[in-house]
């Protein structure tokens, strides 16, 4: 599914974006990049880095209807590729790699708000400390903001 196509199906949501990873190993930083890029007032942002479980409090006051998280994953499909997952498959193929498991954080989340939980997957090259994000990873990171800055409400 396209982005676009992904996001008009939530004109009338209120919508939080968390960017997940880390600054320091490469494409493991396309979470938080494309976080940050995205200026469109009509989504809240949360830079979360690699601990999302620090943010519990601040995903919850945001009381989102539709709550988006954004990593890098192996795909293992070609570099810079994205999916968009549901939050049943999150839970059922553990693809988040970070601290806190995703079936205790949609569970957190859930008893305190009704949200829906959604995943954006992007295939990263290289999650090596010291490592630059990649051209490929960049690009689709600067589709993706492009994309959900466009969205008019």
């Amino acid at each position: 599914m396209k982005i676009k196509e992904f996001l008009n199906k939530f004109r009338d949501k209120n919508v939080l974006i968390i960017g997940l990873g880390n600054r320091l190993r490469g494409d493991d930083a396309a979470g938080l990049l494309l976080a940050e890029k995205v200026n469109n007032l009509k989504y809240k942002v949360i830079c979360a880095e690699s601990g999302i479980e620090n943010y519990i409090g601040k995903i919850i006051e945001a009381k989102a209807d539709i709550i988006i998280i954004i990593d890098a994953v192996f795909l293992n499909e070609k570099i810079g590729s994205y999916k968009i997952f549901s939050s049943d498959f999150v839970q059922n193929n553990e693809i988040i790699s970070h601290s806190l498991s995703f079936n205790i954080l949609k569970d957190l989340i859930k008893s305190k708000i009704h949200s829906k939980i959604f995943f954006i997957g992007i295939q990263p090259k290289t999650i090596a400390i010291g490592d630059k994000p990649t051209l490929p990873v960049i690009k689709t990171i600067n589709l993706l903001a492009k994309a959900i800055n466009s969205i008019n409400y």
